[in-house]
């Protein structure tokens, strides 16, 4: 329903999802909730209403914002994917659908999620976007995605791997800074004179 109700601005100011051009603006003008009255499709890089029905043309949609910057079909391998810092490379993972029915019916189906560029960080990993698709009243399908193996600026430790160590190796030079600096306090406390010492 909130997608139905995020498409009637659009409607009615004559504008249409096809004639939007690129990520950014095929989703712009997003609710409170992040659902846009467009989707995104990445495999024929087209813009289309968020009511329309998906099909196998077009598998992996978009509805949010937030995942314009990383762009699976131009960011088409790791280490193109993380050399933007604000991407996450997906190696493993899964996407979740659930097709919700009128009343308490529901379809759910999972399909691999691997070899996508999506946004996210070096503490948060992948950026959690649930999008929602309504093609009708009473019918939406809710996809979310869940990455068991992804990498951030590089391509070789996976998850959280590379944050450890960048924060092992910062902990282990600021313990190094101190060693040494008390070791030059020492150092200078054994050179100096002895009060009353007489210095030739």
């Amino acid at each position: 329903m909130s997608a139905l109700l995020a498409v009637l601005p659009l409607l009615c100011s004559g504008e249409t999802c096809e004639t939007r051009a690129g990520c950014a603006s095929c989703l712009s003008g997003a609710d409170a909730d992040g659902v846009s009255p467009c989707k995104w499709c990445y495999s024929s890089r087209r813009c289309a209403r968020n009511d329309a029905p998906s099909s196998d043309l077009c598998p992996i949609y978009a509805t949010h914002p937030a995942v314009c910057a990383c762009e699976p079909s131009v960011q088409g391998e790791c280490h193109t994917c993380v050399s933007k810092l604000d991407c996450v490379w997906i190696e493993e993972g899964t996407m979740n659908m659930t097709s919700k029915l009128p009343g308490a019916f529901s379809v759910a189906r999972a399909r691999s999620w691997d070899g996508v560029c999506w946004s996210g960080s070096m503490f948060a990993g992948p950026t959690r976007v649930m999008d929602v698709v309504a093609p009708s009243v009473g019918y939406k399908v809710v996809t979310t995605r869940q990455a068991t193996a992804w990498y951030w600026g590089q391509c070789a430790l996976k998850n959280h791997s590379f944050a450890w160590t960048l924060l092992l190796l910062l902990v282990a030079t600021f313990a190094m800074g101190l060693a040494f600096r008390a070791m030059t306090v020492s150092n200078e406390e054994r050179r100096a004179p002895e009060p009353g010492a007489i210095q030739f």
